[in-house]
């Protein structure tokens, strides 16, 4: 009896620290993004005016939900995001313009990590993301909403690198990048022929900040 006994406890105590690592396994928080973004944008050769593009301030927000196995891991982090790109160039006119064009989205990365020591980690994976607005102001002027000529809906990759700092803190850096096209539209010369696609999508460098809850 005894030795049943032993092995039932045995066998209780097993389940339960599997039980618990599960438990610990499952990971939520919030995170910080800052850093930059740019536009990626295909003109036909032959019709590339003078423009010249730079990138601009970006921020995101997220909340994080993930599991965590081993080395292994998954998240989904639903959240905000704003990019763009500045453009400045000439018409015909003795000042330079300067657009500054911003783009709203909201996106969801959904991430597979490798953790290659106990502080840090990668993640890559596809981002979809939804196209709230997209404004841009020309020299200081009050902006200009034209979201309805994009296609809202997009996908993007994702890849970061994370390091613990605690506990609680984690900070990272994470670079994404459109995979498909939020506008696009043919490019004519002057007899009105079609000589390609303009196409445009975004990309961003942002530093991450991480708290567990």
């Amino acid at each position: 009896m005894k030795p049943m006994l032993t092995a039932m406890a045995l066998l209780c105590l097993v389940i339960t620290s599997q039980f618990n690592l599960s438990a610990q396994g499952f990971f939520k928080g919030i995170q910080i993004g800052i850093g930059g973004s740019n536009s990626m944008k295909h003109v036909p050769s032959v019709s590339k005016p003078d423009i010249h593009y730079s990138p601009v301030f970006s921020y995101q927000a997220n909340v994080i939900l993930g599991f965590s196995f081993y080395k292994f891991g998954f998240s989904i982090e639903p959240g905000f995001i704003q990019k763009g790109y500045e453009t400045k160039f000439k018409l015909n006119t003795p000042n330079q313009i300067i657009y500054k064009t911003h783009y709203d989205f909201v996106q969801l990365p959904i991430l597979g990590q490798y953790k290659f020591n106990k502080k840090t980690s990668l993640a890559i994976g596809p981002e979809l993301y939804y196209l709230l607005t997209a404004w841009n102001a020309e020299n200081q002027q009050p902006r200009n909403v034209y979201t309805e000529i994009f296609d809202r809906f997009g996908l993007a990759g994702v890849i970061s690198v994370q390091r613990d700092l605690s506990d609680r803190f984690n900070v990272g850096l994470r670079f994404g990048k459109g995979l498909t096209h939020f506008f696009s539209t043919e490019y004519s010369d002057q007899n009105g022929e079609v000589i390609g696609k303009f196409n445009e999508s975004t990309m961003y460098l942002n530093a991450l900040f991480r708290y567990s809850l």
